[in-house]
């Protein structure tokens, strides 16, 4: 029973050890935290990136983000911004210029909150 305990016990720092995540998200949530704070964002529920389709490229400069709307709303399909990252700044890019980023390889992409 106690050995049954330990294990229970130990479980939750196993799991911490066993992360997920991308190497790409401190500057994903770096980006998600500015984007809302210059555009007011809010997500209807659950994280900004859960409710979001996110790319990376050239190992974190860039980023695509672009938020989805619930069904029914104005704008269902969401608006996207792209932001270069120059050292610690973001940097919010002209449309024409993260369009151009589309054509190349990503490094990662993330879909509602899950790696693609």
């Amino acid at each position: 029973m106690k050995r049954l305990l330990k294990i229970i016990l130990l479980i939750p720092f196993l799991l911490m050890g066993c992360n997920n995540g991308s190497e790409y998200d401190e500057v994903i949530d770096k980006v998600v935290e500015y984007h809302q704070s210059e555009w007011g964002y809010e997500p209807v529920e659950g994280t900004a990136r859960d409710n979001a389709d996110i790319t990376v490229w050239d190992e974190g400069r860039y980023v695509r983000i672009r938020f989805i709307e619930p069904e029914g709303e104005e704008s269902s399909k969401g608006t996207e911004s792209f932001y270069e990252i120059v050292g610690d700044e973001i940097e919010w890019l002209k449309q024409y210029e993260g369009e151009s980023l589309m054509s190349k390889k990503p490094d990662y992409q993330e879909q509602m909150g899950k790696e693609l």
